[in-house]
């Protein structure tokens, strides 16, 4: 450990304290180390690469969308981003209720207003209230409505042509709509 000390400075000795005859000593020391490792002979042997780059992934013509993406996202992924999302939706206290007749009283004019092409989406934000407007290849518009509290909501059943709505405490959401 003391030559160690020594070699690097720990003898506390000036920069100004060294001699010439130590530099020379230490520049010789290195010229003898140092040894030729590959000569000309002893080159690494090139490699011819010979297939096509990229993926190799060989799915049948009648693989879905679905059957690609499931190539690269894991159903295991899928498990920790889900309750990821969730807890940020819920974070920033933004739920999606689902679709808006378009004659739904107090929908913002400019969403009605507005052609969207094809793949296009317009929205328009009133406090805690969103409205979304997106076109789908060449079909209607649809809207979608986002609130900020998860309060209440109702829970509709359809059984032999019958449908029936059962109360799950509705509020919030009418009352930003002005629904009676």
């Amino acid at each position: 450990m003391s030559d160690f000390v020594d070699q690097f400075g720990g003898d506390q000795t000036s920069d100004s304290e060294v001699t010439s005859s130590d530099e020379s000593d230490f520049e010789e020391e290195i010229e003898g180390s140092w040894t030729h490792i590959i000569g000309d002979d002893q080159q690494p042997q090139r490699v011819e690469f010979t297939s096509h780059p990229g993926p190799k992934i060989h799915l049948p013509d009648t693989a879905k969308p679905v059957d690609y993406f499931r190539l690269f996202i894991s159903s295991r992924f899928i498990e920790l981003l889900v309750p990821e999302t969730n807890r940020y939706a819920d974070q920033w206290q933004t739920l999606a209720t689902g679709t808006v007749r378009t004659n739904r009283k107090g929908l913002p004019k400019q969403l009605l207003a507005t052609k969207l092409n094809s793949q296009e989406i317009c929205e328009r934000r009133k406090g805690s209230l969103l409205c979304i407007a997106y076109k789908d290849h060449g079909k209607r518009p649809v809207l979608l409505s986002t609130k900020a509290t998860y309060s209440r909501l109702y829970k509709h059943h359809q059984f032999q042509g019958q449908t029936t709505a059962e109360a799950k405490m509705c509020g919030p959401l009418q009352q930003m709509y002005g629904w009676s």
